[in-house]
């Protein structure tokens, strides 16, 4: 499924969620900015009906 783009974060069970769909994965490294420019970079390279974001940022406790 080209036109779905599934998203998780580095390092947290949503990497391992996304990566394991039928649909295109998206690791974000964790960091607010490089995600936003990453994720906006890919928006512009692939026209995706739809976009699925998931988990959360590592807690910096762990």
């Amino acid at each position: 499924m080209k036109e779905v783009l599934l998203t998780g974060f580095y390092g947290t069970s949503s990497e391992l969620l996304v990566k394991k769909a039928a649909c295109k994965p998206l690791i974000l490294p964790n960091d607010k900015e490089l995600d936003f420019q990453i994720l906006l970079g890919e928006v512009g390279r692939q026209n995706y009906k739809y976009i699925f974001s998931f988990g959360q940022k590592r807690s910096a406790f762990q």
